[in-house]
């Protein structure tokens, strides 16, 4: 085939698989990260994140969101995802986790939440 005079080839790999490792990549190692955004406000948004998330999980069940297992915040859009998603309703899976991981970092995302340590009310 010929474009403005030069000649293309055909590589042999088609568009879709180009644009799904493109995906891939993105949704593992290239998400951009803001770096001027300071780390408070990373964990005002991942924390923000995680509550309406969590919410939106939880009535999904009819449980109180407490009753959640402690997952990792990438692990609960997943599962909205897979509950929810359509590949055109929410904009596709790895767009979305591009763009959390944009907002809070890598670490946040994949981060696993430590369990609450309940408060001592034994009087000595």
């Amino acid at each position: 085939m010929v474009y403005f005079g030069a000649s293309i080839k055909s590589s042999g790999i088609s568009h879709e698989a180009n644009r799904n490792a493109a995906r891939r990549k993105r949704w593992k190692n290239d998400a951009p990260e803001r770096e001027t955004m300071k780390s408070e406000t990373q964990k005002i948004i991942y924390q923000r994140l995680r509550t309406a998330l969590e919410a939106r999980l939880a009535r999904a069940f009819d449980i109180d969101p407490k009753e959640l297992p402690g997952l990792p915040l990438c692990d609960i859009m997943s599962l909205l995802f897979a509950l929810f998603g359509d590949t055109n309703s929410m904009g596709g899976c790895g767009s979305t986790a591009g763009a959390i991981i944009a907002l809070i970092g890598r670490e946040l995302f994949w981060e696993t939440p430590k369990p609450e340590q309940p408060t001592s009310t034994a009087v000595h």
